[in-house]
């Protein structure tokens, strides 16, 4: 790989910034997980849409870690790991379909990239969109914003899925808010 063009200060940040993200790569190797740092923190989204794609890559970091034997653990009462992993999707899909998005549930795929694929489509078809007006998910027309509600779901089941697997759940506190 190579950085042609560069001004002196652009090839320090660039220099800078290798640094720091081969040495995370090197962390990830060796301890199967990167942790959040002051450069990927995000202590005040600008918008819905922003943090929900930070909680997001905090939700997939706790699903990416689950096991089979993780898939029986009761996060909530009413819910086991995999059901709740089939209420987010279900969720996704039906936000999916009123946005207009093609993206359809593929309940084989394992809980990470199935819920990332469906939760990818949603933020961009809400983002493309925005929030305002009305969407039909298929029961009633339902002001946007509060189809949007599922994006917290994110941080909610994330947290969920984390006690109930005892994996760590390290959010940044401005995202939490």
């Amino acid at each position: 790989l190579c950085h042609e063009r560069l001004d002196a200060g652009q090839s320090s940040g660039h220099a800078e910034g290798w640094n720091h993200f081969l040495d995370r790569l090197v962390r990830f190797a060796k301890a199967g997980h990167a942790v959040p740092d002051e450069w990927n923190a995000t202590p005040e989204p600008a918008d819905a849409i922003t943090a929900a794609e930070a909680s997001l890559a905090v939700l997939q970091l706790v699903l990416h870690h689950l096991q089979e034997k993780d898939l029986h653990a009761h996060p909530l009462p009413e819910f086991n790991v995999s059901q709740l992993v089939d209420h987010l999707a279900g969720n996704l899909a039906l936000a999916c379909k009123a946005l207009g998005s093609e993206q359809a549930d593929d309940p084989s795929l394992e809980p990470e990239p199935r819920i990332a694929q469906l939760a990818q489509a949603a933020l961009e078809s809400f983002s493309a969109r925005g929030l305002e007006g009305t969407l039909d998910p298929g029961f009633a027309m339902v002001p946007a914003s509060v189809l949007s509600g599922i994006l917290t779901e994110f941080m909610v089941h994330g947290w969920d899925f984390a006690q109930a697997t005892s994996q760590e759940f390290d959010v940044d506190p401005g995202l939490a808010e």
